[in-house]
């Protein structure tokens, strides 16, 4: 499932690149602009968010998880999530 396809964003529409597969395992970057948010969703896998750049937030089984540049969170295996 492409999450970028179709959806309507205040600001420009995220930029999503698969920067690489190794054993299974996609390497993917996310670029969404501020005060946007991309709707919830899960993945069949664990996925990883490593912040590179400014603050976000993951509401993750009703909790919200905050984090800052160089921050990394864990998304469970099936959790539904969001970023804004």
């Amino acid at each position: 499932i492409n999450l970028l396809d179709n959806l309507d964003f205040k600001n420009e529409k995220p930029t999503k690149d698969r920067i690489a597969s190794i054993a299974g395992v996609n390497l993917i970057r996310l670029t969404i602009k501020a005060g946007d948010t991309l709707p919830k969703h899960h993945v069949n896998k664990a996925a990883f968010a490593l912040l590179l750049h400014g603050k976000a937030t993951f509401p993750i089984y009703d909790q919200l998880h905050s984090i800052n540049a160089g921050a990394f969170l864990e998304i469970p295996k099936d959790a539904e999530h969001s970023v804004t």
